[in-house]
């Protein structure tokens, strides 16, 4: 298991490696193609449709995979599931998006005010298809294990987002003048080639069957998992993502912009290393308290230390990485971009020692410690946004990310009944597991 185990977390981490470049290089290129408002509607338009997706979709990502790998429901059924929770929600997404009247609250939370004509409303219907169908094929293939083959359709999918915004760019600075609407109607057509990517992707290897019939135990015991996570996945969404909102509605779209330069810098380190997370999810699931005490603290000493390293270089550069990188337009995000540096690292955390829970079906742990930050982060983001603008917000997301690590942490650390140091504090031993790792040796 652990050889098996080392192989699929290299090839994971082999794999992000490019995929994260071409994810950073698309962000940066979008950035730049959008300016700091139209990047501001981007971020806006792209937290809602994540926000809609884990609402409708009841725990996807955690449910499919975890039933996945334990085999406790047939994989028939929840593919079938999946696909019925889809054409629900997106039948009910086209009629308040395209159908609603502009002046209503749903559509005033649904586009930012001023951008709610049709080449954004396509965007975000076709964002998400996407985005439900993506984490949909990534949560079933690994929860089968199929590392490899999720990692592949993800890097084809980050060569398609760079290839043609690379070309969109190219073609607005020789002399192709489009405005937003016509920037959201390029975006809208390569979503829906994304989508077409992974379907081909994933149709071949997974060949899914359906089976609609559920019994009554079988929806209990899959609601009755996945309920936990659902409220716990809101609040870690919001604890995130609640200051999108926020910096939209108390500072504008420019100062949203500025702030999403900020955090897509950061969430690049974040993303970098959290697959790694999930390959070790279904493995956890069926380990005995022995393996995973000798097994879980090594890689979570490990991981934290590689993404320590990176973290301190963003910091003290910061300046000269925006500048550079998204121009003297984005300035004003350096010190967000500092602050929430720090934030990433007590993410990362968390967000490991979220695993060990949602791997031994303790997710009600996970539900407390992000319920609490979710509080400190309304709190905060209203006193100090409206004072100190993504500065404030950028504080907030420290404060709640370093309490919900600490919370969730603790719970971990009472389950393995070992110490705070042998959880956190690197062991020589650390880097031969690292190396062995690297090289495929057992």
């Amino acid at each position: 298991m652990a050889a098996d185990m080392q192989k699929n977390m290299r090839a994971t981490f082999l794999t992000k490696i490019p995929i994260s470049i071409l994810a950073f290089l698309h962000s940066v290129i979008i950035t730049r193609l959008l300016g700091p408002e139209g990047f501001g509607v981007f971020q806006y338009i792209t937290t809602n449709v994540q926000f809609l997706v884990m609402a409708v979709a009841f725990n996807m990502t955690h449910g499919v995979l975890y039933f996945s790998a334990s085999k406790r429901i047939d994989e028939s059924k929840i593919v079938s599931l999946v696909l019925l929770l889809f054409l629900g929600s997106f039948t009910v997404m086209n009629l308040l998006v395209l159908a609603a009247p502009k002046s209503s609250w749903i559509a005033l939370w649904l586009l930012p005010k001023g951008f709610q004509d049709s080449p954004f409303a396509w965007y975000f219907l076709a964002a998400f298809a996407y985005h439900f169908a993506q984490i949909f094929m990534h949560a079933h293939l690994k929860g089968r294990k199929s590392f490899i083959r999720s990692n592949n359709v993800m890097l084809l999918s980050g060569v398609v987002n760079v290839l043609v915004s690379g070309l969109l760019y190219v073609m607005t600075t020789r002399g192709f003048n489009a405005d937003l609407r016509v920037l959201f109607n390029i975006l809208t057509a390569l979503q829906i080639g994304l989508l077409v990517v992974v379907l081909i992707g994933y149709l071949p290897s997974a060949r899914p069957r359906l089976n609609f019939n559920w019994t009554k135990s079988e929806f209990k015991t899959y609601f009755g998992y996945t309920s936990l996570g659902y409220g716990n996945m809101f609040s870690k969404f919001f604890n995130k993502r609640l200051d999108v909102y926020f910096v939209q509605y108390l500072s504008g779209s420019v100062s949203l912009g500025l702030y999403g330069v900020a955090t897509t810098l950061t969430n690049f380190l974040l993303d970098f290393v959290q697959p790694l997370n999930q390959v070790i999810i279904p493995y956890l699931t069926t380990m005995n308290r022995d393996e995973t005490v000798n097994t879980y603290p090594v890689y979570l000493r490990i991981l934290t230390t590689i993404i320590i390293v990176p973290v301190i270089v963003l910091i003290a550069f910061a300046s000269p990485i925006v500048n550079l990188i998204y121009g003297s337009a984005f300035s004003p995000a350096i010190s967000a971009l500092q602050v929430i540096s720090i934030a990433i690292i007590f993410a990362y955390l968390r967000n490991y020692f979220s695993s060990y829970n949602n791997a031994k079906d303790r997710i009600r742990f996970n539900l407390l410690a992000n319920v609490t930050a979710l509080i400190v982060t309304i709190a905060l983001d209203i006193v100090l946004i409206p004072k100190y603008g993504i500065l404030g917000a950028a504080y907030a997301t420290l404060a709640a990310y370093a309490i919900s690590c600490f919370i969730v942490g603790r719970t971990v650390k009472k389950h393995l009944q070992i110490s705070w140091a042998s959880l956190l504090l690197p062991k020589t031993s650390d880097w031969d597991v690292l190396l062995k790792t690297i090289r495929g040796k057992r």
